[in-house]
């Protein structure tokens, strides 16, 4: 493992998802675009590259260096375990221990997509991908460049989000090359990704289901699909656990966490993130400018990533105020927009140097969950709110 400056290159794969092509430009296309990344990814490189939920920074499983290099490129504490993907349902089962009737239902009818299953890992899962944890976490993304990506290579590729640890996660490949230039070899740009928030991570290792990170698939999603398909555990009220859990899930500092996302702060800009608490739209601005004037910000630069409706009415009430950096995810409240802006919209506003950023809240439920979920992880702290 060597940190020398590498020549990035940005390959250009956007053709692959935005053209409609036929069958033979596309598999052209493909090998064009993407024999060279995949064959870096098989050989022991580490490569950033796109999927539905956020951009990953991936490496081999099978090249112990190329996983240490994802904690160096990163800074990436190394007791935070890491996300195999692959290519194909087949790749997975070699992975595992056992494969439950649960997992089997599970893959076959939301694989690929933003889910991660924690099951008990096989041999030729190394300890560097689980931070030597016994379990391992496995997703197959559904972005059509990352599965050529994947079956080109034709190896388990560990990966976490492409960005410098703790920072919001890329949802763009113009943040990789911020994060990661000369850093790496390749960044793949598949465009921006569809989700805007990590997989949800559900643990199948021991006992009924249960969500360690809440992301791009409800607890209800999965509750439905398993009652669909008649699956049941012992253990009593496991459907209500189930629906409850993922929500500021957390481990202590001694503990090596299951999943990402659960022990160290993550997602954070370098301002400070106030969550924006009220009962209406009313309180929750009455209660922004009190912050702003009780803790004298007037001078600094501070920003808002809200719906355009909000951030008009805190303008309205601001007459005159030029410090304001506005990021809108859209014209009215929309939590799928919201999430699926809120890593672009913390970026942008730390670009534009808000020393306080006040972010919109939503109800904690549905996606809401892993919204909530990443705007507590990027304000360090579930009292670091306006009221």
């Amino acid at each position: 493992m060597t940190n020398r400056i590498k020549k990035t290159q940005v390959i250009n794969a956007k053709p692959l998802v935005e053209h409609k092509i036929s069958k033979e430009e596309r598999d052209q296309l493909t090998e064009t675009l993407l024999t060279a990344p995949a064959t870096a990814l098989a050989n022991g490189e580490v490569v950033a590259f796109p999927t539905e939920t956020v951009y990953g920074l991936g490496a081999n499983i099978n090249c112990p260096e190329a996983v240490d290099e994802i904690f160096s490129i990163k800074g990436r504490p190394n007791d935070n375990p890491l996300i195999v993907h692959v290519g194909t349902k087949e790749a997975i089962k070699p992975l595992v221990q056992s494969f439950p009737e649960v997992a089997e239902v599970l893959v076959e009818e939301l694989m690929p997509g933003p889910l991660t299953l924690v099951l008990p890992r096989s041999d030729i899962v190394p300890d560097n991908v689980t931070a030597g944890l016994d379990t391992v976490g496995i997703r197959m993304p559904n972005h059509p460049v990352t599965r050529q990506l994947l079956i080109l290579a034709d190896v388990p590729v560990a990966a976490p989000s492409a960005n410098l640890s703790g920072k919001p996660s890329p949802t763009l490949a113009e943040h990789v090359v911020h994060d990661l230039q000369g850093k790496v070899n390749f960044i793949v740009d598949g465009g921006p990704c569809q989700v805007g928030v990590e997989s949800t991570v559900l643990d199948l290792s021991s006992g009924p289901p249960l969500i360690l990170r809440p992301g791009g698939v409800t607890a209800s999603s999965i509750l439905r699909c398993l009652e669909n398909h008649h699956i049941q555990f012992p253990q009593r009220d496991w459907q209500i656990r189930l629906l409850h859990s993922g929500s500021g899930y957390s481990v202590a500092d001694h503990e090596v966490p299951k999943s990402p996302g659960m022990k160290y702060r993550h997602y954070a800009p370098d301002g400070i993130v106030k969550i924006i608490e009220g009962n209406d739209r009313s309180e929750c601005i009455t209660n922004i400018l009190k912050f702003i004037n009780e803790s004298n910000i007037k001078d600094n630069f501070y920003g808002i990533f809200a719906n355009q409706e909000f951030i008009d009415e805190v303008k309205a009430r601001l007459p005159g105020e030029t410090n304001l950096i506005q990021y809108s995810y859209g014209p009215v409240p929309d939590i799928r927009k919201a999430t699926h802006e809120l890593f672009a919209g913390l970026r942008f506003l730390d670009e534009h140097s808000a020393k306080w950023i006040f972010v919109e809240t939503f109800p904690d439920q549905g996606i809401g969950t892993a919204y909530m979920n990443r705007l507590l992880k990027a304000s360090g702290d579930t009292s670091n709110r306006t009221e």
